[in-house]
């Protein structure tokens, strides 16, 4: 270390001499023995490897060639000159590549996804709560609409759990009177005063008309449909009925149980089958058939769903029309009506309204006749 003092002593004795400043300068790199270096310049160079992309530094001094090697520079390597003392140490003149770290950019691709995700499973999930609330809200009574018109019944009855309990629907659902009630699933039935072959009577509110005119129904196993909310009631077990009347899609669980058009189609194809049992009734040139139920030479007098199930919708059968009824006009309309009331497809049949349309035009045309005789 004296030796060394001595030296830089020296030199700077010599600078004084001869008019040219040293400096004292940081030296690191492969051609440096010491840490230190005495120079007319202190520099600085780096230069960025090719396939690590590391930055290569250097630091030392010039005595020669000052202003070729102080101003070498390329793209990928630079040089940088100071005259103070140790001015070299801490200078940089590339800045460093930072690769970011993986969980970075985790965080920045993957964390964005997994929100969205979230939010639309919580927005779904809110949506369906909305439409299950809905669908709870009971149908308002018609006694709670207070109108004038509406004629009420009072609650009279005195029969027994057991004869309650006796008195079970008439739709083929076997459901007890403790769980079955009208259309607005709001009216209670209140006393079975009457029991027959196809069903039995009910003593409960009325149904009034819009005419204020009282009407009797079976309502027991109709379908809730409000086009305000949406709402849909179809009850606990959507295929209860009467066997022999339902439809195919009804038979092998195809309907869509959340649509109520499924429900209006089902109807069209038992409305064909009644429609077609009046025509059997129906005196043609003085002749008429004894009355038979639908399908009643396909299936058992009280048939199982298996049973339905192989004759409408494996086979594909259909109630036998006769050849008499085209010999009559109004048969034969009527005959078209039954037919396409039956397709096996749900969305080919007539709708309701369809149906009303044909029957006005047939009734009209009849009453034409009636008068040009």
């Amino acid at each position: 270390m004296l030796q060394r003092n001595i030296w830089v002593l020296s030199l700077a004795m010599v600078t004084s001499a001869t008019d040219i400043i040293y400096y004292n300068c940081t030296c690191q790199g492969p051609y440096c023995s010491e840490t230190t270096c005495v120079g007319r310049t202190c520099f600085v160079t780096e230069e960025i490897l090719e396939e690590s992309r590391a930055i290569q530094r250097t630091r030392g001094c010039f005595n020669n060639s000052i202003n070729e090697q102080c101003n070498s520079r390329s793209d990928s390597s630079d040089a940088h000159c100071c005259f103070l003392d140790f001015c070299n140490e801490n200078v940089t003149i590339f800045k460093p590549v930072v690769e970011p770290p993986v969980k970075s950019l985790l965080l920045v691709t993957v964390l964005p996804i997994v929100l969205f995700v979230i939010f639309l499973m919580l927005f779904a999930f809110l949506f369906w709560k909305i439409k299950q609330s809905s669908r709870k809200e009971p149908l308002p009574r018609l006694i709670d609409f207070g109108h004038a018109d509406i004629i009420n019944a009072s609650i009279v009855g005195d029969s027994t759990l057991g004869d309650l309990l006796d008195c079970t629907t008439g739709s083929g659902s076997g459901l007890p009177f403790l769980v079955q009630r009208t259309v607005a699933r709001q009216v209670t039935l209140v006393e079975c005063v009457g029991k027959g072959r196809y069903g039995e009577v009910w003593r409960g509110l009325i149904l009034v008309k819009s005419n204020a005119q009282c009407c009797i129904a079976d309502l027991g196993l109709a379908v809730v449909h409000s086009q305000n909310g949406d709402y849909l009631d179809i009850g606990n077990n959507p295929r209860v009925g009467t066997k022999r009347y339902m439809a195919p899609e009804v038979l092998d669980e195809t309907i869509r149980t959340d649509s109520f058009e499924s429900y209006k189609q089902t109807d069209v194809w038992a409305y064909g089958l009644v429609l077609w049992e009046i025509c059997r009734r129906t005196i043609i040139n003085g002749m008429v058939e004894d009355y038979r139920p639908p399908f009643y030479d396909m299936v058992p007098h009280d048939p199982s769903f298996e049973d339905m199930k192989k004759v409408v919708c494996i086979d594909q059968q259909r109630p036998n029309i006769p050849n008499t009824w085209s010999s009559d006009k109004i048969l034969s309309a009527l005959m078209k009506i039954t037919k396409e009331c039956w397709y096996q497809n749900p969305s080919a049949r007539l709708t309701a309204l369809r149906v009303k349309k044909t029957l006005n035009n047939l009734k009209n045309s009849l009453e034409q006749r009636k008068q040009d005789c």
